[in-house]
């Protein structure tokens, strides 16, 4: 039989143990709930942590880089920069590169948070179009780096309207046309519209890309396009005869240079 002092004893003994085991599991239970909470609070961004302060650095300096090429441009258009163009081209590019590589780091959606600060900042000309714009220029550039030295020669208008084309050879067909015949932007959207490059027969696509001497006449597409009033019954020779001298002007251009129309039924 044990004593009372010594039950009493074992008793403390038990109740200090499951004592200790309660306050052992509480402490862990709390420390754990420490990491969890610190966890997402580094998520949120509410964490004081360097890795994170550095990403919001690295993401406010992009932006940064591109108010100043902004600001450059604008400095350059007050002066009235006679190589205006060149340097319109240049900010274009630049701006497309920061976006292309804060893209990288931060994801598609940064460019849409830009577009938001610097459209309050520098007007409309900034916005997510546009600026969607310079970075496809930027990488259209990178895709077709040959064309860096004669793209210069274009206007910023021109070299939207090629954006959309991915034929290296065709691109470089229309940059060609567009700086022979000194093409407006107008111009040069009704080539691409009537798709001449792609009317024109294999035999001259051959030569231009080996870039061979090519005539007058093999530039000429194998197919005219003649617009007529379709509600016209039959399409006789009168019908005909009356399309081509309504829409001369817009026939002559498709002949491209050395035609001149003189009059109908000459002789």
């Amino acid at each position: 039989m044990y004593s009372n002092n010594f039950k009493n004893s074992i008793s403390k003994i038990e109740f200090l143990h499951f004592s200790v085991k309660i306050h052992v599991k509480f402490v862990c239970k709390v420390k754990i709930k420490k990491v969890i909470l610190t966890f997402f609070s580094y998520k949120k961004g509410e964490g004081d942590n360097s890795t994170f302060q550095k990403e919001e650095v690295m993401e406010e300096n992009y932006l940064e880089n591109i108010r100043g090429y902004i600001v450059s441009e604008q400095a350059r258009t007050i002066v009235r920069d006679y190589n205006a163009n060149k340097s319109k081209l240049e900010t274009c590019y630049n701006i497309g590169k920061e976006l292309s590589e804060a893209g990288k780091h931060y994801g598609e959606g940064i460019v849409k948070t830009y577009a938001v600060k610097l459209t309050n900042e520098f007007g409309k000309s900034y916005g997510f179009t546009n600026l969607n714009y310079m970075r496809q220029f930027y990488n259209f550039i990178l895709t077709f780096p040959n064309f860096q030295p004669v793209v210069g020669k274009l206007t910023w208008t021109h070299i939207l309207m090629l954006l959309p084309l991915k034929d290296p050879e065709e691109i470089k067909f229309y940059i060609d046309l567009t700086i022979r015949d000194n093409l407006s932007k107008r111009a040069l959207a009704e080539r691409i519209k009537s798709d001449k490059y792609g009317r024109l027969t294999p035999e001259t696509k051959l030569k231009l890309k080996e870039e061979k001497e090519v005539s007058q006449p093999e530039m000429v597409p194998s197919t005219i396009l003649i617009p007529y009033n379709k509600t016209k019954e039959q399409l006789t020779e009168k019908v005909l005869e009356e399309a081509i001298i309504t829409n001369i002007s817009y026939i002559m251009k498709q002949l491209g240079e050395g035609y001149s129309f003189i009059d109908k039924q000459y002789r």
